[in-house]
């Protein structure tokens, strides 16, 4: 199997680059962003769709402007998601499911949409803004796991990649960013 040369990453902030540190709520320089520095590494083309305070689609538009994503960047080999943050932080059940059943409907049309394509299923990096979040988030990581294992797709935990996160609890650093890209990368060439 070739390396990716097409990779669509779908996501929220953390994906977007979102500046914790910023006044005016910004972003990373791509220089500082790991989808950006991804695409340096891999070469090929790294098409960030990440969007601040997005949540797992649960409308038809949603799907609709992925499905446009994807036609606008066709062919795409890799499709990269990373989504629950804001799914965890906006609801106060501890129950995961709701939000593991809306991830496995968004990677079915996923697998339907691009059955060519290698789908890549993150974790999101660790939440240290709350002992209740955190431990949603290693709830969600086993729900995760079984939906990558059932839909016969790749899980990676991001958790194991020691990334520092910034005062805000949520958002990765600059240099987290870097790790991720870096660590990212690795588990591609392992794919690949």
């Amino acid at each position: 199997m070739q390396k990716p040369s097409r990779i669509l990453c779908y996501g929220d902030s953390n994906t977007y680059g979102f500046d914790p540190y910023s006044i005016f709520t910004g972003r990373y320089d791509a220089d500082n962003r790991w989808c950006d520095i991804l695409e340096a590494k891999t070469d090929g083309s790294v098409f960030n769709y990440g969007k601040n305070g997005r949540c797992l689609p649960c409308f038809d538009y949603e799907y609709e402007e992925l499905k446009q994503a994807a036609a606008h960047n066709a062919p795409i080999d890799t499709v990269i998601i990373m989504l629950g943050t804001n799914d965890i932080i906006m609801t106060n059940s501890a129950d995961v499911n709701p939000i593991a059943a809306q991830m496995s409907k968004l990677l079915d049309f996923l697998i339907e949409l691009l059955p060519q394509s290698n789908i890549i299923l993150l974790l999101p990096p660790p939440i240290t803004a709350s002992l209740k979040l955190s431990e949603k988030l290693e709830k969600l990581k086993s729900a995760y796991t079984e939906l990558a294992k059932n839909k016969n797709i790749t899980f990676l935990d991001t958790h194991s990649w020691q990334l520092e996160i910034g005062s805000d609890g949520i958002h990765l650093t600059k240099e987290a960013h870097h790790t991720f890209a870096d660590k990212l990368y690795c588990e591609l060439c392992k794919l690949y």
